[in-house]
């Protein structure tokens, strides 16, 4: 993204034109609080770590959501509140998407350019809509089979009980 970035004379993004100045000064003399500053790969261990931490939260989601089944009595109602705890989730973090420009706006950014700083936002926010949308309609369609399956589990008990009188 950096190289696409200093090799455009400018950048164009939701109709705002950022030029790129032809020489950018910074300071490399690796003294002070810039020892260790731009040193390439120095993120590298962060970006692993929240890599696997993604996965790690993934897997232990769903060992819970399989523990909840087997030890829910009524599984198709565990179902649906796990379905409906998806698509809730999945509408918090629309939420926050919608929100985040406002707030960040509000900030000031830290310093930021406020151009730059929307253009990052609306990037984070437009690439992580698909997944919103496809956990929403995941918890959705697993809350509505385990609607069904819950009513008629719980249809059959009733009729069961109906028989043994």
């Amino acid at each position: 993204m950096i190289r696409q970035i200093v090799s455009a004379d400018h950048v164009q993004v939701k109709g705002a034109d950022l030029a790129v100045p032809a020489q950018v000064t910074i300071d490399l003399s690796g003294t002070g609080a810039n020892q260790d500053l731009f040193r390439a790969g120095r993120l590298q261990p962060v970006a692993e770590d929240v890599g696997a931490a993604s996965w790690l939260a993934i897997l232990v989601g769903a060992v819970a959501a399989v523990l909840a089944l087997i030890a829910g009595r009524r599984r198709g109602f565990v179902l649906m509140f796990l379905g409906l705890g998806a698509a809730l989730a999945a509408g918090v973090t629309w939420v926050l998407c919608v929100a985040a420009p406002s707030y960040a706006a509000h900030r000031g950014g830290g310093g930021l350019n406020m151009t730059v700083l929307k253009a990052a936002i609306d990037q984070v926010t437009h690439s992580i809509g698909p997944w919103v949308g496809t956990e929403a309609a995941i918890g959705g369609a697993a809350a509505l089979l385990g609607l069904m399956f819950g009513v008629l589990g719980m249809l059959a008990g009733r009729r069961r009980r109906r028989e043994g009188w």
